[in-house]
């Protein structure tokens, strides 16, 4: 089962970890094949989709998010009244609400995972015809009309 889960697609990661090239069109960490060798890497979209199937799971990891935005906030708060933080005590307020608002636009980023692995179809990806990268649509629900 976990090589089942694990399994690998080849692909050839770009040097010094981002592919500034691939800004605009968002392919970040992988360059095209060329004379570099594919090294093979998880296939991780795949195994989203299949993790958060389970309502079990996506209730769990999105309550976890939910603890920890709470955590962020409450330690947020004391570091922004501590003085040696050094904000000004007419600004602490201010920056106390701007870190609520950053950590809260955060936890939302975290919490559209599950959603939308849960209720989204997967897409096959440019790995689709690749041996054993065969995405798993025999567990997404699929609706007939």
């Amino acid at each position: 089962m976990w090589e089942e889960r694990n399994r690998a697609i080849q692909a050839v990661p770009a040097i010094g970890i981002i592919n500034f090239a691939g800004i605009l069109p968002l392919n970040l960490f992988l360059v095209e094949c060329g004379a570099e060798v594919p090294v093979p890497v998880r296939d991780i979209y795949n195994l989203e989709f299949e993790i958060f199937q389970s309502w079990g799971w996506a209730c769990f990891y999105i309550s976890s998010v939910t603890i920890f935005v709470t955590h962020t906030c409450l330690g947020w708060a004391k570091c922004c009244s501590n003085p040696e933080f050094g904000i000004p005590k007419g600004y602490q307020n201010k920056a106390m609400h701007l870190g609520y608002i950053m950590t809260f636009f955060i936890g939302v980023v975290y919490i559209t995972f599950p959603l939308y692995t849960h209720y989204a179809y997967m897409k096959p990806g440019q790995w689709a015809g690749q041996a054993g990268a065969e995405p798993i649509y025999a567990q997404i629900p699929t609706v007939t009309p």
